[in-house]
């Protein structure tokens, strides 16, 4: 690998870790994963960029099995961690909507009911409504 490709994979890098921060300081990314995504991301920039520019190109070629193993044992690590995630998240609907239901069965007797669930339409109010009238029988 050249010395122009090394920079560029460091600039990437570093450039990939500013976006990552600036999504955590707008809350639209976990820290959690900003934290981890951002040691990953520097860990590889460098295991990856800094050997050719130092000179020492032979030991990232002598050492890329223990890379390569490394950077699968992360994906794993990712994968755990994101679905722990989703369990929480998960766990925390099933507890709200719970709560909601719970809720719902404690309304007093008396209480109306929401539109969809009235046996009846409600009664009509206002100043041109009349109580419906009877028909009368249909005469043959």
């Amino acid at each position: 690998m050249s010395t122009e490709t090394s920079v560029a994979v460091l600039v990437i890098g570093g450039a990939l870790v500013a976006w990552i921060f600036n999504l955590v300081r707008q809350d639209r990314l976990y820290v959690g994963y900003g934290v981890i995504f951002g040691v990953a991301i520097t860990t590889a920039a460098v295991v990856v960029g800094l050997p050719p520019i130092l000179g020492a190109g032979a030991v990232l070629r002598a050492h890329i099995e223990a890379f390569i193993v490394g950077a699968s044992a992360f994906v794993v690590l990712i994968l755990v961690y994101t679905l722990s995630q989703v369990t929480l998240w998960s766990n925390r609907l099933t507890a709200l909507t719970q709560e909601l239901a719970i809720r719902q069965a404690e309304r007093p007797m008396g209480h109306d009911p929401a539109p969809a669930q009235r046996s009846e339409p409600p009664p009509a109010a206002g100043p041109f409504t009349e109580s419906p009238r009877p028909r009368p029988p249909h005469s043959k």
